[in-house]
């Protein structure tokens, strides 16, 4: 068991996709609905917010700046899948933002300890073919996903991780499902985004957690 901090400000996870924030939410001690998408209790015993934002930069951006607005809130970690843009980054593979593409930003601080660091570029829309997978990767990008930056646009002065697992190779090779209907494949996709993130993202983030007290 871990002491409980009440007082203290709040970590807020930002997350794009329920599936995405799930597997956290169903670590929660004492929790509670705040409002749409958003929760609070303790994480490794530490006070924590659970906001699921929607998918694309702007709904991160605004879904963020409301909580911030709204709660007292310390640190805050975008977290959620990611797309692949380089061969030797596999699926499953736990991975946090050393640089976001075309951003320089003195509070996003990487969790190397916790993930391997890498450049992540924030993408206005899916990256589902080759050649716009060369694309981000030519401009240095090693994962891509839609919300990080937005997260950190909004996130004021606050210390800004970015925490993410890779789900698919970003139209490198096509997934199994690819022939089937859209309905089923955006099933396939949130079961898999739950998955990976129970299995690889969420231990991650309770052990971060807990080595704050050390």
């Amino acid at each position: 068991m871990h002491p409980t901090r009440p007082m203290d400000p709040s970590t807020l996870l930002v997350a794009a996709l329920h599936a995405e924030a799930l597997p956290l939410l169903r670590r929660l001690q004492g929790w509670h609905r705040l409002g749409p998408g958003l929760f609070s209790g303790t994480l490794a015993g530490h006070q924590v917010l659970v906001q699921r934002c929607g998918v694309g930069r702007r709904r991160a951006e605004l879904a963020t700046s409301a909580v911030i607005a709204a709660h007292a809130v310390g640190t805050v970690v975008s977290l959620g899948t990611c797309g692949s843009l380089v061969d030797d980054i596999g699926v499953g593979t736990l991975v946090t933002a050393g640089s976001i593409l075309e951003r320089d930003d003195e509070r996003l601080l990487p969790l190397p300890a916790v993930a391997r660091a890498v450049t992540l570029a924030t993408v206005p829309r899916v990256v589902a073919d080759p050649a716009h997978r060369a694309r981000w990767a030519e401009k240095g990008a090693e994962v891509c996903e839609m919300e990080a930056a937005g997260v950190l646009d909004a996130c004021g002065g606050h210390p800004f991780h970015a925490l993410k697992v890779v789900s698919d190779h970003a139209g490198g090779r096509p997934p199994r499902v690819r022939s089937l209907p859209r309905r089923v494949r955006i099933t396939a996709f949130q079961l898999r985004a739950y998955r990976l993130v129970d299995r690889h993202l969420a231990p991650a983030l309770e052990a971060w957690l807990a080595s704050r007290d050390r």
